[in-house]
């Protein structure tokens, strides 16, 4: 489980329960969530965040959607 958020700059950020220090990719300081690139939001503002117990979506300023699911409930 984890924590999602949208930073000041429209980022999407993550924080695992376990982790002491929130996400923070190791080649680049500008992602803050490990499916920034799978989504597609790298150069992206984020406007909007939805999130549920098993799904999250986000909204861009460009109008694009991405969402996903929580991958710790396996392929059904």
């Amino acid at each position: 489980s984890e924590l999602i958020a949208i930073n000041i700059n429209g980022q999407l950020c993550q924080w695992n329960w376990q982790d002491e220090y929130p996400y923070q990719d190791s080649d680049s300081s500008h992602i803050k969530h490990p499916k920034t690139l799978l989504l597609q939001a790298m150069n992206e503002k984020i406007i909007n965040l939805s999130a549920n117990i098993i799904r999250a979506s986000i909204l861009t300023e460009t109008n694009r959607i991405a969402t996903w699911i929580d991958e710790s409930l396996g392929s059904q």
